[in-house]
């Protein structure tokens, strides 16, 4: 549905392109391009700045927001240990 959409803001630039200006295909084309790039840019960044918005980092709720420690079992750094017994 994206591309369909970003085509779709590209190929009416394009054709009003050169109905307004008077230029040639070539010029229209990046144009077109230029204006679904910037379509599909501000879409991105409105994505991104929702996601910020409403996407919590991990750890802010819970038993740290309240101001309650826990203690919490974490993996240690390196595998198990061996040690070698030489006789």
């Amino acid at each position: 549905m994206g591309t369909a959409l970003f085509n779709t803001v590209a190929t009416t630039a394009t054709a009003a392109y050169p109905r307004d200006r008077g230029t040639d295909v070539t010029s229209a084309t990046v144009h077109g391009f230029g204006v679904g790039l910037l379509v599909a840019t501000g879409i991105m960044l409105l994505a991104a700045l929702v996601a910020t918005v409403l996407l919590r980092p991990r750890g802010t709720h819970g038993a740290q927001a309240s101001g309650r420690t826990e203690r919490v079992r974490r993996p240690a750094p390196y595998g198990p240990t061996y040690v070698t017994l030489t006789a």
